[in-house]
């Protein structure tokens, strides 16, 4: 009880010193501090993640999530071959700069939805505003923080839609070549040996299709990713999945309850 005393003191203090260097000042700010005067924290950078349930940790603080016996956790890697398959099929309806697109935002703003709603249905549910008048829509009780189970989860179904190899394409949408992304990972050298390879890849990401998003990996990304000069690297679906144990997600039933109230069975 004397350590949340502490804490509360804590977050009092700094909310307090926060407060203090809020400016009256007409524009946002970089951090997205200060933006919310009533919570001046909200949304700004170097904060924590919020969350819509508690975690689930071992410990209820940080110690890995075990199996409802009390046993461990099967071992992410393990899970990730015996569950998960490994195949490149592609979607009919996208191209890879969506799920390119998708990853900026997951990496970047980690909580913003995409374009593929539709301009109809966005209007239908007033995601969309008119182009004249203004809007008093603003709500200070509405917190903007990153939510942990939506980007340490929900955002990763872009990453069956990975593709291992990358092709070049010119305007005319002219085949040229392909690479291997395992062989150029943060190495854009290739990019930069002539002046056309920038728009030769993406006229290819806006020709290649996209992955489909589906319960199997590229085995580009299921065994060698980030394996730089090494003969294997990581499985992303394992780091995936260990991730979420990392973060203390919730379980699925627990989801389940806070949403529909009710629970699986089986």
């Amino acid at each position: 009880m004397k350590c949340y005393g502490i804490l509360i003191v804590l977050v009092v203090t700094v909310l307090k010193e926060v407060l203090n260097q809020c400016t009256n000042s007409p524009y946002r700010t970089f951090g997205g501090s200060c933006n919310n005067l009533q919570n001046p924290t909200w949304g700004s950078v170097n904060t924590p993640f919020s969350r819509l349930i508690p975690a689930n940790y071992g410990d209820g603080k940080s110690s890995p999530p075990g199996a409802k016996d009390g046993t461990d956790l099967p071992n992410a890697r393990l899970l990730s071959v015996e569950v998960f398959e490994e195949d490149v099929q592609n979607s009919p309806d996208f191209t890879l700069v969506n799920m390119q697109f998708g990853q900026v935002v997951a990496h970047d703003m980690a909580l913003t939805r995409g374009g593929l709603l539709g301009q109809n249905y966005m209007q239908s549910v007033g995601l969309q505003y008119a182009t004249t008048g203004f809007s008093n829509d603003y709500n200070s009780t509405v917190n903007p923080s990153v939510i942990n189970s939506h980007t340490a989860s929900a955002f990763r179904f872009f990453h069956s839609s990975i593709q291992g190899i990358l092709k070049f394409y010119e305007e005319s949408r002219k085949s040229l070549t392909k690479i291997d992304i395992n062989d150029h990972t943060n190495n854009p050298t290739i990019l930069e040996q002539t002046s056309d390879r920038y728009p030769n890849l993406l006229h290819g990401m806006t020709t290649q299709p996209m992955g489909l998003n589906d319960a199997s990996l590229d085995p580009a990304t299921k065994h060698f990713l980030f394996r730089f000069n090494n003969m294997f690297g990581v499985d992303l679906k394992a780091l995936d999945i260990q991730r979420g144990r990392d973060h203390g997600l919730p379980r699925y039933n627990n989801f389940a309850y806070y949403c529909y109230k009710k629970r699986a069975s089986t």
